[in-house]
C-alpha cells in the first residue's frame, strides 16, 4: 500500500534578529527533508517554505515560518 503525508517543521526565531535568520533555517530544514530516499519505503519530495510572520500567540516576540514536505510511504501487510 502507498500512503500519503506531510512533514511540517515550525521555524521559531527572534522576531528583533530579523527574517533573514528564520528563511536561512527554513532553508537548512527544506536541504534536510527535500528528495530524500530513505530506503525505498520513505521518499520526501516538494518541500515548500512558507514564512508566517509574528506568531501573536507569542505576544509577538518569535517569527515563525513553516516547512511543509509531502512524501509517500509504502507499508507491506
Amino acid at each position: 500500500f502507498r500512503r500519503s503525508g506531510l512533514i511540517i517543521t515550525q521555524i521559531f526565531t527572534k522576531l528583533d534578529i530579523g527574517v533573514r535568520d528564520a528563511l536561512q533555517k527554513a532553508e537548512q530544514a527544506r536541504s534536510i527533508f527535500e528528495a530524500v530516499d530513505f530506503g525505498g519505503t520513505l521518499n520526501t519530495y516538494n518541500t515548500t517554505i512558507r514564512p508566517v510572520g509574528a506568531d501573536t500567540r507569542s505576544a509577538g516576540k518569535w517569527y515563525l515560518s513553516i516547512v511543509e514536505t509531502q512524501f509517500d510511504f509504502d507499508q507491506t501487510k
